[in-house]
């Protein structure tokens, strides 16, 4: 993934990334959804710029119960320029994300959440993979949420329920 710089912002973000963010956000047409962009911003883990310093992506993670399963999870949000989508740039996040969670849990200095879950929100990607097992990645289906989104969970090795 040499064409993109994903940075770790699990510190928090310094002012230029949270102009960045906000900026996409609004570019995406998304800010006016969030009801609370401070403690979103607050929530992101993971930006990825192009050589020129162009924000691609965006990951959010934050904790939760799950009402399905009824047990915490970290929930994933991205949100990719268009674009950016069909460039493996969301796999490849998805596994620096999932690395360092996952070592926070064997380790044991997180042992709250279980795992992941991810919610496809983005209607044409539902059409396009409408699988119970995402290829490439370890997630696989579990149930639909409020909004009919399809929600895919992800454990992290030894969890129990």
């Amino acid at each position: 993934m040499n064409e993109f710089d994903i940075e770790n912002t699990y510190g928090g973000l310094d002012d230029q990334q949270r102009k960045d963010v906000l900026a996409l956000w609004e570019q995406s047409n998304v800010l006016r959804a969030i009801a609370d962009p401070g403690k979103r911003l607050e929530e992101v883990v993971l930006l990825a710029y192009t050589p020129k310093r162009e924000l691609a992506a965006v990951f959010t993670c934050y904790k939760a119960l799950d009402a399905l399963i009824g047990k915490t999870f970290y929930y994933v949000r991205t949100l990719v320029k268009p674009d950016f989508r069909r460039s493996r740039l969301t796999v490849a996040m998805f596994d620096q994300l999932l690395e360092k969670l996952e070592h926070e849990f064997v380790s044991g200095n997180q042992t709250e959440a279980l795992g992941v879950v991810a919610a496809l929100e983005n209607s044409d990607w539902r059409q396009r993979y409408p699988r119970a097992v995402w290829s490439r990645t370890p997630f696989v289906f579990f149930g639909e949420d409020a909004a009919g989104s399809p929600n895919y969970v992800y454990y992290f090795p030894g969890a129990t329920l």
